[in-house]
């Protein structure tokens, strides 16, 4: 890890640990902030003096900080968003360093190993978590419960649970998001659903905002599972449901979550991996930082990086700039918008 990682790791590791431990400076939180003082100091910089203004510093640009090293890692984007916490960004570059080879909560992460390890493997449970997640982000302790129960597997049944909170005694607090039925929280008198709102970003709130008419406990989906699982997860549903209508014989996440979708072309097979990261720089970071053994996966003819239309959409130039800038080891990766499905499956036809 080289100094500017390493700095910007301890940064929001300690960042993150304060948000649930109030009282006291975290001692990652410590290190970062030594480590970034040493950086500034070396590049002739006054460094902050105390937290207060570390904090204000934080929530600055990393362009603004005046350490190129630091922004081709964060870009444009801050560590800190006021009367929020941390930054998407934040979050997206500490996952990538926690857990590179695979991009999931934690949650989720431990299922994944726990079906592809078990002998045989459970690709079919996988399957049908994975769609629970997705489709049930928020869910009475009765729904919940059942579906645990059918797994039959005191592991699963645990690691399911463990990706939901209850959220009983607070519920009134929160709104359903008409686009993906998650919790809407109010800041600065806005109705957001997550830290970056991306549902806010692609659809609309002009209709009445609807709150969970039940007298069950009820329970949402952790917030590491929302961002990296279930957004994700709409736009591999979505492009599964589209493809299906137009007649491809289509499967989610084959052999435990090799791929997100095996679309079947006569004889042989495509494999579509979604990708959703906030811009190509995050992904491309994701690419270069993993060895060409650990890349091998996306070698193979017929295998594409799909970036959801949502991420298009909002950064314009996104599949040609990450193209740009993949290290030569990572250049083999063949990346596609997710308007351009049903197009490549034509060409890939037609060859």
């Amino acid at each position: 890890m080289s100094d500017a990682k390493e700095t910007l790791y301890y940064l929001i590791a300690g960042l993150e640990e304060w948000e649930t431990i109030k009282n006291q400076i975290p001692a990652t939180l410590q290190k970062g902030h030594l480590l970034l003082s040493r950086a500034l100091m070396e590049a002739e910089i006054s460094p902050p003096p105390d937290y207060v203004a570390l904090l204000d510093l934080l929530q600055k640009p990393v362009t603004q900080w005046g350490l190129p090293e630091f922004e081709r890692h964060l870009m444009d984007q801050p560590l800190v968003v006021p009367y929020i916490g941390l930054s998407a960004a934040a979050r997206e570059f500490k996952l990538i360093y926690d857990s590179p080879e695979e991009a999931h909560a934690k949650e989720v992460l431990s299922i994944l190993q726990y079906c592809r390890s078990n002998v045989p493997q459970l690709d079919e449970q996988y399957r049908q978590i994975r769609m629970f997640l997705i489709t049930k982000p928020v869910v009475t302790y009765n729904e919940l419960n059942l579906f645990v129960t059918t797994l039959g597997d005191i592991s699963l049944y645990n690691s399911v649970r463990n990706c939901y909170e209850e959220i009983t005694q607070v519920a009134s607090r929160y709104r359903k998001c008409p686009r993906c039925g998650w919790t809407l929280e109010q800041r600065n008198h806005q109705w957001l659903c997550g830290i970056d709102d991306i549902c806010g970003q692609i659809q609309s709130r002009e209709q009445q905002l609807l709150s969970w008419s039940t007298t069950e406990r009820l329970f949402r989906l952790r917030t590491g599972v929302y961002r990296y699982t279930m957004l994700p997860g709409l736009a591999e549903l979505r492009a599964h449901d589209e493809l299906v209508k137009r007649g491809y014989e289509v499967k989610m996440f084959p052999d435990v979550d090799r791929f997100d979708l095996e679309v079947k072309l006569g004889q042989r097979y495509i494999y579509l991996d979604m990708k959703d990261f906030s811009n190509p720089f995050s992904l491309a970071k994701f690419f270069n930082d993993q060895t060409a053994y650990q890349l091998q996966k996306f070698s193979g003819k017929g295998i594409y990086i799909v970036i959801p239309e949502y991420r298009t959409k909002r950064y314009p130039g996104f599949v040609s700039t990450l193209r740009k800038i993949l290290s030569p080891h990572a250049n083999h990766i063949r990346i596609l918008d997710e308007k351009h499905i049903l197009k490549m499956l034509k060409e890939e036809v037609e060859c």
